[in-house]
């Protein structure tokens, strides 16, 4: 898994400010943002390796389990 550049972090960052972030705001939320990043890639790579699962069957407890 490569690291994210600035310019990917920034996009993620526009994502969920909707605008840029400003220097401090950027500083602050680069680690945050780093693991959210990666955290999607795992997913992403996840999902490709269940295919077509619908978000709501990943987490169903079994009947057998409650």
């Amino acid at each position: 898994m490569s690291e994210p550049v600035d310019e990917e972090l920034r996009q993620v960052a526009r994502r969920v400010l909707g605008r840029d972030p400003t220097p401090k705001e950027a500083a602050q939320a680069a680690p945050r943002l780093l693991i959210l990043s990666q955290t999607m890639d795992r997913l992403e790579a996840w999902q490709g390796e269940l295919g077509e699962v619908a978000p709501a069957t990943i987490f169903q407890v079994p009947t057998e389990a409650r």
